[in-house]
């Protein structure tokens, strides 16, 4: 048995646009974990074959980290949707959201900053425990039960229709 009925007509750059790079809706905690971890993976993937390509490509690891940022830059936009619809299926807008999109994007940045201090410096334990406060922000997304019914982002993504 099949865990979804996916056809290769499904496959299109408009279903994948719908599925990882909208706010539109709601989204359950079954398919936010599946899609965090298929964003994520296909990420770590792509960022390492575009590290790799650039550093043997011209031997510079700078040129190479820096290009490999805007796959870190793409992921942060596709878990940003999926967080967003993540938060509608909990009841909640976007504001939450755009928080966590700022974290996203900063933390690119952040680590190269942070390369040159001590490990017990003040500005690395605040940006450790901002690591840590996403990561539980992230077991919240994949714990919580989203609002059953529908609600004001849309349907209730788990409801069950009679034909």
């Amino acid at each position: 048995m099949a865990l979804y009925n996916i056809t290769r007509s499904d496959i299109t750059m408009e279903n994948i646009r719908r599925g990882f790079f909208s706010c539109e809706g709601r989204l359950n905690r079954r398919r936010y974990i599946e899609r965090f971890l298929a964003v994520s993976v296909i990420c770590l993937i792509l960022a390492l074959f575009v590290y790799f390509i650039v550093f043997y490509a011209t031997g510079d690891k700078t040129a190479a980290a820096g290009i490999t940022s805007s796959v870190s830059v793409l992921e942060t936009v596709a878990v940003y949707t999926l967080v967003v619809r993540r938060l509608h299926d909990l009841g909640y807008g976007k504001t939450i959201g755009v928080v966590y999109l700022v974290y996203g994007l900063g933390q690119s940045v952040a680590g190269r900053f942070f390369e040159g201090l001590e490990p017990d410096s003040a500005p690395v334990v605040a940006y450790e425990l901002v690591c840590l406060a996403a990561m539980v922000f992230q077991i919240c997304l994949m714990a919580l039960r989203g609002v059953q019914g529908d609600n004001q982002y849309g349907k209730d993504p788990l409801a069950h229709t009679v034909a």
